[in-house]
């Protein structure tokens, strides 16, 4: 078995269970340790959020080049902020000037007026708002955005894409070492070629949907792409080198570097492993991503409303000489990725971490995974599988046991230590996969040992729970006890009305038939719905939800058992037509309450049943239905916890035993099954009601008999 797993760490063989274990262990350790990183305060996220959207200033989504260039105006020059970063693509012409609309006039109706000609043209410059966005993405340092299609069929190719950050001769790298792209989603090209860089936005998401890496390069039709978050950090480096210096705004070329630390060439063919930007060297994977160094949950950053900003709410502090991510949390935008820090973070946030990261002053700002560790971890499974075949075979089952847990504590500590001071994102999963199956190897007899456990718990049981829920218990026997406690539970009971009658009318062998034949059909029922059948005296029978299985809707399964009980009631009187025996009508009493559960009896016989106040009351309720010629009554407890069933409240009784008054109702069927003649009934019936407990007995009277004549009137 170790062997295994040996094979997954050396890539050879590829256990998926195994790589969503280590996912997970690095969503703990990002959750419960997230490293901290001053470079957070130097970034702000200008949120396209709703109330920006609902902004008449802004107009309608997509904004107009016209507003954008007012915005970006207003950053550099009002707010002076460092970089400007769009998660936003500007894929379409802009149009709202309405110069399409001049241009077709000018070639149509108005080609030959002269003076409209004139016009038009002097006019023209103030309204090709692309043309006069593009200026602006020339004189400031703005990064644009854009994506790749990922899918091997997803080959659309839509706007202009940015020159490559590498050329296909200046670095060769090894097939799969590199995420590549099969289309594009881009700028239109007269954004595209007036802006000073561009990055693509796209993640890498894993088998589970989870954002966890970046790809900060993305290989197409042989060149290489930059990332967004890379983009806006070259931009940065070449901002201070430029103030540095004293020289123009120059961007400086990326270094690529080999496993063995070599700068990588267009010869040959290399397997990436670091990116160089000025004096930043970043470690990279395989692939050539970067796991996303996750500050925190949602907002961690800064968010600044672009509705903020047009009304001029933002203080000039709040951005000044701050890096500004453009990006939306707007649920319409459907801008949202699901990542270790929640199901709904806004993508912008995301390349917001990387960029931090990139950003650190810390050496190991950026979580990663060393490359002596692909041979480090097969080592290490190898070394502990020695160790361990050596030793189990030669101690005592707890001390093999102390073995297991101390190897499997200390690679939990080790991997814990690797991330906590150096950011080392670790593959433990493969390590403590060989322990644990080496381990249950050796204490193959204690699965023997735990179906005989497994046993003796049913044998127990059996005794007092039905077999059908005796199995399910048996799946996890710890969770069960015969103890008493005290639950809320649903409780029923059902008995057949003048049942001694009708004994006396059949002989003792029909008798007995008759008895077997309807304590079957109803028995089954309460069992579909997992109730537990507490015991038959004579023809009554009694039974309870929500123990020992818990059933959180056990109130909804006795009603919807009492439903269908009722439904069964016409098959076993066919029945008993067809043998001539006399037909039959049950009474039905459910109520939900605190009550006892458990083992109880003498030490001659115990039974596991319940006991209560709660329980005395379904029993008045079910000798009620007679009085007042309904199948079922429950109580107001069991209606309260049923909203998916229609009940019609029949009075207000005090039972024997009782005190107070309890409202009495009887279940009616489910709301989505019911008609809109049989809602009107019940209201009628809630009118009357009213009427009789405000005493205008008249109106009782006169509405009884025009529902008894509606009934009446209705077809057979």
């Amino acid at each position: 078995m170790a062997s295994i797993f040996l094979l997954h760490s050396l890539n050879v063989l590829v256990l998926p269970p195994l790589n969503a274990l280590d996912r997970f262990a690095y969503d703990y350790l990002i959750r419960a340790n997230p490293p901290s990183q001053n470079a957070v305060d130097h970034i702000v996220i200008l949120d396209i959020d709703e109330k920006s959207l609902s902004n008449p200033k802004l107009g309608r989504w997509p904004w107009s080049r016209d507003v954008m260039s007012q915005v970006v105006t207003t950053l550099f020059e009002d707010y002076e902020v460092r970089v400007l970063g769009f998660d936003v693509v500007f894929s379409e012409p802009d149009t709202s000037s309405g110069i399409g609309t001049l241009d077709a006039l000018a070639k149509g109706p108005l080609a030959d007026n002269t003076g409209y000609l004139e016009l038009l043209k002097k006019i023209r410059p103030k309204l090709e708002y692309d043309s006069i966005f593009g200026e602006l993405l020339m004189q400031y340092p703005i990064v644009l955005g854009y994506y790749f299609n990922l899918g091997d069929t997803d080959n659309v190719k839509a706007g202009a894409l940015p020159l490559p950050t590498i050329f296909s001769d200046e670095a060769s790298i090894k097939k799969g070492s590199v995420v590549e792209g099969t289309g594009y989603g881009s700028n239109i090209a007269v954004l595209t070629d007036a802006a000073l860089a561009a990055g693509h936005f796209n993640p890498i998401v894993d088998p589970d949907g989870l954002i966890r890496k970046v790809p900060l390069l993305i290989k197409f039709e042989g060149d290489f792409f930059e990332s967004l978050s890379l983009a806006v950090f070259r931009v940065l480096k070449a901002l201070e080198g430029a103030e540095a210096s004293g020289m123009a705004l120059s961007l400086q070329p990326l270094v690529l570097f080999d496993e063995a630390g070599r700068v990588v060439t267009g010869e040959g063919s290399s397997v990436l492993n670091a990116i160089q930007v000025a004096d930043k060297r970043i470690p990279v994977g395989p692939d050539s991503s970067v796991f996303v160094s996750y500050q925190g949950p949602q907002k961690t950053f800064t968010y600044l409303s672009f509705d903020d900003l047009v009304e001029g709410r933002i203080p000039p502090e709040a951005l000044k000489d701050k890096v500004v991510l453009v990006g939306t949390t707007a649920p319409g935008l459907s801008d949202s990725r699901s990542t270790p820090m929640g199901e709904l973070y806004p993508g912008v946030e995301v390349h917001a971490n990387v960029l931090a990261s990139l950003l650190s002053e810390r050496a190991s700002a950026m979580p990663w995974r060393p490359i002596e560790f692909r041979f480090l971890e097969p080592l290490g499974i190898f070394v502990c599988t020695i160790f361990l075949l050596l030793v189990l075979g030669r101690v005592s089952p707890l001390a093999s046991m102390g073995v297991w847990l101390s190897l499997s504590l200390a690679t939990l500590l080790g991997g814990g230590y690797l991330w906590t001071g150096y950011q080392v994102v670790p593959q433990i999963a493969p390590l403590l996969g060989a322990i644990t199956s080496i381990f249950l190897w050796n204490f193959a007899y204690q699965f023997y040992a735990e179906h005989k456990k497994k046993a003796q718990f049913t044998d127990l049981f059996g005794q007092y729970v039905p077999p059908e829920l005796v199995e399910k218990m048996a799946e996890d026997p710890t969770r069960y006890s015969m103890s008493g406690q005290r639950l809320p539970l649903t409780v029923m009971f059902s008995d057949v009305r003048g049942f001694t009658t009708i004994s006396e009318k059949l002989s003792a062998t029909d008798l007995s038939e008759f008895i077997n034949i309807y304590l079957s059909t109803m028995s089954q029922i309460i069992r579909d719905q997992d109730g537990t059948l507490d015991k038959y005296i004579g023809d009554c029978i009694m039974a309870f939800w929500g123990a020992p299985v818990e059933n959180k809707r056990h109130a909804l399964s006795a009603v919807t058992t009492a439903l269908a009980m009722g439904q069964a009631l016409a098959g076993v009187n066919d029945i008993c037509q067809k043998k001539n025996w006399p037909s039959i009508e049950i009474g039905i009493g459910l109520n939900t309450g605190s009550m006892s559960v458990g083992d109880m009896g003498s030490t001659v016989r115990k039974a596991y049943t319940v006991m209560g106040d709660a329980v005395n009351l379904a029993s008045r309720l079910e000798g009620l239905t007679r009085n007042y010629g309904v199948l079922t009554i429950v109580s107001e407890t069991t209606v309260l916890a049923c909203p998916e069933v229609v009940f019609r409240e029949l009075d207000r009784v005090t039972v024997k035993g009782k005190t107070e008054p309890v409202s009495i109702y009887e279940p009616i069927g489910f709301v989505n099954d019911l008609t809109a003649t049989v809602y009107a009934e019940i209201d009628s019936w809630e009118n009357i009601l009213g009427d009789y407990r405000g005493q205008r007995f008249h109106e009782v009277i006169a509405a009884i008999d025009l529902l008894r004549s509606a009934q009446l009137a209705k077809p057979v």
